[in-house]
């Protein structure tokens, strides 16, 4: 912590440049209590880390966490940033009692009060979760920063990249361009906006990454970064689907995976699977698993008995998406900061995109008229050539659903 009390109730933060001697001073003649707990906590001046206040050893304070020099040094680096601001009004580590939390940073601009956590350690993505649903009930709109887990990729953009389920937890939603997830690094002094996630395979994503000074970045623009168009080689996406395939067969235990039992009950092979399952959708990010999967379902459950003139539900589509999540068939991606669950416009996106394809038609917002049906090649040669030249032949129709912001070529 970088803030404390007093023993008059006077609020003492540590983020005006003390001198360490004039601290080590100030530790003797003070005591200093946690704001939340109200417990005594030490104010530490070593020569490795920054003073800071911490908890006695087993504390049941849940604050009473310990703090890496990289979020407190960042900590200390956003709030300085906001402040610098004129109109941003900053409180660091303020305890919010209605609602029992307490943000690394709370400020105000105009007339919108944030709450922003820079988060630099895993915790379980259920705390995340409360800890949002608790800002948002007090009006307070959440902002969630990951620390410098991306280090490395600094300046590389389009790039390709490997999201853990919690780093997946910190994206946040714009209207305008969609997706995009916050890091900043201490070390930089730069903030990470990657944004226009494009699932390649079920952890590695293609995105934009776009590195910003943070001196030069207005609080304001924290939701309203502009981006390039990402783009994709269509021979990279075709490539991955293949290898997510070959490695499915190979380390899934067959017998127990009820997505491949599916597949051998239908007859069919995962090598060599129809063209227009597991096609790119914009809202694909909804699912943890590749879209292979569920499209796989939703002609599985949905499209394979039909006959050409058949109707076809998105309702009843939708439907049995979520029974299949419910049964562990499929995995829904748990994305706490998204005020719309968008897997129902995930299943209308892909429905749409087969119109689009001349395999259905739209016949009203909730019914599908079947065409013809999908095609699946037998031989894997000719499977990978028929994909191939489907996609070309398809790539304006395929691209157009994503309005100019991802480009595959």
């Amino acid at each position: 912590m970088l803030t404390a009390v007093n023993q008059i109730g006077e609020v003492f933060s540590l983020v005006h440049g003390f001198p360490k001697e004039e601290l080590r001073s100030i530790r003797k003649e003070m005591n200093f209590y946690c704001p939340h707990c109200h417990e005594r906590v030490h104010m530490r001046v070593g020569n490795i880390k920054f003073p800071h206040f911490s908890h006695m050893p087993n504390s049941s304070c849940s604050f009473s966490e310990g703090e890496s020099k990289v979020h407190l040094q960042g900590k200390l680096d956003l709030y300085n940033w906001l402040t610098s601001h004129r109109g941003v009004h900053a409180e660091l580590e303020p305890y919010l009692p209605a609602i029992g939390q307490r943000p690394d940073i709370l400020f105000q601009w105009e007339d919108r009060i944030y709450s922003l956590e820079y988060q630099c350690s895993a915790i379980p993505i259920e705390d995340m979760v409360n800890r949002t649903k608790g800002y948002i009930s007090a009006d307070i709109h959440p902002i969630w920063i990951l620390g410098p887990v991306f280090e490395k990729i600094y300046g590389a953009s389009p790039s390709v990249n490997q999201l853990s389920a919690f780093q997946w937890s910190f994206f946040q939603h714009m209207q305008d361009s969609g997706l995009y997830l916050l890091s900043y690094c201490p070390q930089k002094k730069s903030l990470l906006h990657l944004s226009r996630p494009f699932p390649i395979s079920s952890k590695k994503i293609y995105s934009v990454i776009t590195t910003l000074p943070l001196h030069q970045l207005h609080p304001s623009q924290l939701s309203s970064i502009q981006t390039k168009q990402l783009k994709i080689p269509l021979s990279h996406w075709l490539m991955e689907k293949a290898r997510w395939a070959g490695q499915r067969m190979r380390f899934s235990r067959k017998y127990k995976d009820p997505f491949l039992q599916c597949v051998y009950n239908s007859g069919k092979n995962l090598l060599v699977m129809s063209p227009q399952i597991g096609l790119p959708v914009p809202s694909m990010y909804t699912m943890a698993v590749h879209p292979i999967e569920w499209q796989f379902f939703v002609w599985y459950d949905n499209i394979r008995f039909k006959r050409e003139g058949e109707c076809i539900s998105a309702k009843g589509c939708t439907a049995m998406i979520e029974e299949r999540i419910k049964q562990g068939c499929l995995k829904k991606r748990c994305l706490p900061l998204l005020k719309i669950d968008h897997s129902r416009d995930m299943v209308i996106q892909y429905l749409d995109l087969l119109c689009s394809l001349g395999y259905m038609k739209r016949l009203s917002p909730e019914r599908y008229l079947l065409l013809k049906p999908f095609l699946f090649e037998q031989n894997m040669l000719k499977s990978l050539d028929f994909e191939k030249k489907f996609y070309l032949e398809n790539l304006m129709k395929i691209n157009g659903q994503f309005n100019r912001m991802i480009h595959i070529f």
